[in-house]
């Protein structure tokens, strides 16, 4: 019992350790840090997306061909987004979508071409779970 405590007190005073050298934003400032760019991606449930970032906005749209730039489906833009950089090419995001009831969040990695996706879809009534990662085919920047 003794040896399981000072074990514990170890972990506790290592992860304090840790958290104070390691500062954390938690509540950072809005930040658009990827405006410019535009990611074509597909989940690997086969869903394609084209995601574009402009003027502290976001749009996607749903690509049923990832080979067709017009795409096609549903086209959601003029969403407010938030970012943050958490690692080399490496973003975090989240938007809210209170017309529709979603709230999605993404980790978006450049440097192995990959994002990961959780979301809440029609949070208010026909609720929809999203848990995919993606590969991204594409990332086209604005000049």
């Amino acid at each position: 019992m003794e040896r399981s405590l000072v074990a514990l007190i170890f972990a506790l005073v290592s992860a304090v350790t840790f958290a104070q050298n390691e500062p954390l934003d938690v509540f950072p400032e809005r930040q658009e840090l990827l405006n410019g760019k535009t990611l074509i991606f597909e989940y690997t449930n086969g869903w394609g997306f084209a995601l574009s970032f402009y003027d502290n906005m976001l749009r996607y749209q749903f690509r049923r061909d990832l080979n067709n730039p017009e795409g096609v489906g549903s086209r959601n833009q003029d969403i407010p987004y938030r970012s943050r950089k958490v690692g080399d090419n490496l973003y975090q995001i989240m938007w809210h979508e209170p017309d529709v009831k979603d709230v999605v969040t993404m980790l978006i990695n450049f440097n192995t071409s990959t994002l990961y996706a959780a979301g809440l879809l029609g949070y208010d009534e026909n609720k929809y779970e999203v848990f995919e990662g993606a590969i991204i085919q594409q990332v086209i920047e604005d000049e």
